[in-house]
């Protein structure tokens, strides 16, 4: 299966609020590493169309990067939002009250 015409949708929390239930790569360096890593795993698979989602209001790239990545028909596209936590916590079906990020 070619790779080249494939969309991925990466999505991240590269700066997590505290207290956020069973986390456990708490360090934002760490997490941030760790973001970039799965956009290179992805474009060295050959997919062309990479977006990166942030919920924590952070953007992964800067524009020297996004230009890297231009040079290597990658085409990568950042969404940074700040997600609404009191939408995220509560109660789960099945499960004790957690929080989701």
């Amino acid at each position: 299966m070619s790779m080249i015409n494939s969309l991925v949708i990466i999505t991240t929390a590269v700066n997590p609020p505290e207290g956020v239930f069973c986390l456990e790569m708490k360090n934002v360096t760490k997490r941030r590493i760790a973001s970039k890593g799965a956009v290179l795993f992805w474009s060295a698979l050959g997919v062309k169309k990479i977006v990166v989602a942030d919920a924590t209001g952070q953007f992964l790239f800067d524009n020297s990067e996004i230009n890297m990545f231009e040079e290597i028909g990658v085409k990568l596209e950042q969404i940074s939002y700040i997600q609404n936590n009191e939408l995220g916590s509560g109660p789960v079906k099945g499960i004790h009250k957690q929080s989701i990020i």
